[in-house]
Parts: C-alpha cells; structure tokens; sequence
C-alpha cells in the first residue's frame, strides 16, 4: 500500500492575481480580470482577454539566446509561472 500524500500548502498564479488567498478574494467577489487585450482579430476587433498584471510577476531570467535544451520561450515561461506558484506554496 503507498503512503499517503498530505497537502500541506498551495500556491497559485492566474489572471485574477498572485496567491491562492488572493485569487479566492477575487471569486468570492465576482471581479474577472476579463478585459478587451491590445491583440485584434481577423476583422480588427479587439479580443477579450484575461492576462497576468505584468507588476506582480517575478522578474524573468535574462535571456541569453536560444535555449541549449530546446526549451521554447513560451515553455520558459510556463516553468517560470509554475515557479512563482511553488515558491508560495514552499
């Protein structure tokens, strides 16, 4: 029989903000981070969005190029993201 896992702490990051005590503030509240993005369609409208306030990220890493493991910018961030995500759960 396996152990069980205990949870102990949580951590996340959306659109909504940094931290789970945050974000459930935010749920409870009815606030959506929805809004109209500067990104456009196909017929010039506006898409509507919901995307993390640059001010509360973690600084990125400077990069140094393209990635000696093949890792995508975009991947880089997802990791990055998770990181923020970890480092409040820890």
């Amino acid at each position: 029989m396996s152990e069980p896992t205990l949870i102990i702490a949580s951590g996340l990051v959306t659109a909504l903000g940094i931290g789970v005590g945050q974000n459930a503030a935010h749920v409870r509240a009815g606030i959506s981070a929805f809004a109209e993005s500067d990104f456009v369609d196909t017929r010039f409208k506006r898409i509507v969005a919901a995307v993390l306030p640059a001010a509360d990220l973690a600084p990125s890493a400077p990069s140094a190029g393209s990635d000696p493991a093949g890792v995508s910018a975009r991947t880089s961030e997802l990791i990055r993201l998770a990181g923020m995500a970890a480092d409040e759960a820890l």
